[in-house]
C-alpha cells in the first residue's frame, strides 16, 4: 500500500510551499528521504557537525565526500541560517525520448537563507554529471533543468547543482575550513566574551594584528595549580583574538575579504547590519556550466 501511494506521487512534503515547507524541512523530524538517499550511493558515507541543524547542534550525513567539503562553505556563510541533510523526497517529470517520465529525487542538502529563501542543493563531481560509472557519456542537463523547474513550481524553492568549481576555489576553501575550525565553540574561555565586546567597540577597519594589540585579553596562558600566577606560560598555538574574529565573521558581525588568504594582515571591517554578507560564495550562484 505504501508503495502504491509513492507511485501516485503521495510523498511526505509533496507540493508544500512557504512556511509549511520550511516547518516540514527544518523543524520536523528527519523523514524517510534519508533511507531512499542511502540506497542510491556507493561512495564513502560521512558525517559533518553543524550548528545550523534541526536541533541546532547535530551531525549531518553525507553520501559523497565532496558534499562534506561543500558544507564548510555553507556552515561559515552568514547568509545560510539552517542546514539539513536529505530534506525531502520529491517526484518530478523529466523529458526523455519516450516522453515525460516520473522520477524521484532526494537533494543532498536543504538550506534556508537569512532572507527566508529555501535552496535545495546537490553536489557532484564534474565527472559524475557527464559520464556513467562505466565511462559512457550522459546528458544531465535535461534532468537539471527539470529539477530547477520542478522545485520552483512545486515547492517555490531554488535548486542548485554544484561541482568542484564551486567547492574548491582557493584560497576560499582553505579560509572556510579555517573559519569552521575556529567557529566551533565546544570550549569557550571566559575571556572570549571580553574579546568580543572589545571588538565591538574598537574602530574598524583594522588588521587582525592591530586588533590583537588593542584588545585587553590577547593571549591564552597555562600553569600548574601549585605554581604562582607569574609562572603562567603563553600558549602560542592559540590566538584567541583571531578565533573570536572568525566566530564573529561567521555570525555576520564582522566582514573580511575571503578572496585573500587569512593572516595577521587580514583587514577586518564592520558590517552595516547583523547578517550582512560580503561573501563571494552565495549558494544560489555558479551552477554547473553544462555547455562548457
Amino acid at each position: 500500500m505504501a508503495k502504491k501511494k509513492q507511485n501516485e506521487g503521495i510523498l511526505p512534503g509533496a507540493n508544500m510551499k512557504g512556511r509549511d515547507l520550511a516547518r516540514f524541512v527544518f523543524d520536523g523530524p528527519q523523514g524517510p528521504a534519508i533511507e531512499t538517499a542511502m540506497k542510491d550511493t556507493s561512495d564513502k558515507i560521512g558525517w559533518f557537525p553543524t550548528y545550523k541543524g534541526r536541533k541546532h547542534v547535530e551531525l549531518l550525513r553525507t553520501r559523497r565526500p565532496i558534499v562534506q567539503d561543500f558544507l564548510y562553505l555553507a556552515e561559515t556563510d552568514p547568509d545560510v541560517a539552517r542546514i539539513v541533510d536529505f530534506p525531502l523526497e520529491t517526484r518530478f517529470f523529466m523529458p526523455t525520448k519516450d516522453g515525460l517520465r516520473a522520477r524521484s529525487h532526494v537533494a543532498d542538502l536543504g538550506l534556508r537563507l537569512a532572507d527566508g529563501e529555501i535552496v535545495f542543493v546537490d553536489v557532484q563531481k564534474h565527472w559524475h554529471v557527464r559520464f556513467s560509472k562505466h565511462g559512457r557519456p550522459i546528458d544531465w542537463e535535461p534532468r537539471h533543468d527539470a529539477l530547477v523547474r520542478h522545485y520552483r513550481k512545486a515547492h517555490g524553492a531554488t535548486y542548485c547543482l554544484h561541482d568542484e568549481t564551486k567547492v574548491y576555489p582557493q584560497p576560499l576553501f582553505d579560509n572556510a575550513k579555517l573559519m569552521c575550525e575556529h567557529a566551533r565553540r565546544q570550549y569557550m574561555h571566559p575571556s572570549y566574551e571580553v574579546i568580543r565586546n572589545d571588538l565591538r567597540r574598537l574602530r574598524l577597519p583594522a588588521t587582525v594584528h592591530q586588533l590583537m594589540q588593542r584588545c585587553t585579553f590577547n593571549a591564552q596562558t597555562w600553569r600548574y595549580l601549585d605554581e604562582p600566577l607569574e609562572a603562567a606560560r603563553e600558549i602560542r598555538e592559540i590566538n584567541p583574538v583571531f578565533s573570536v574574529i572568525m566566530q564573529m565573521v561567521v555570525d555576520g558581525e564582522l566582514l573580511v575579504d575571503e578572496s585573500r588568504r587569512f593572516s595577521l594582515d587580514t583587514v577586518v571591517h564592520a558590517t552595516p547590519f547583523r547578517g550582512a554578507s560580503g561573501a563571494i560564495r552565495l549558494v544560489t550562484t555558479s551552477p554547473i556550466p553544462f555547455a562548457a
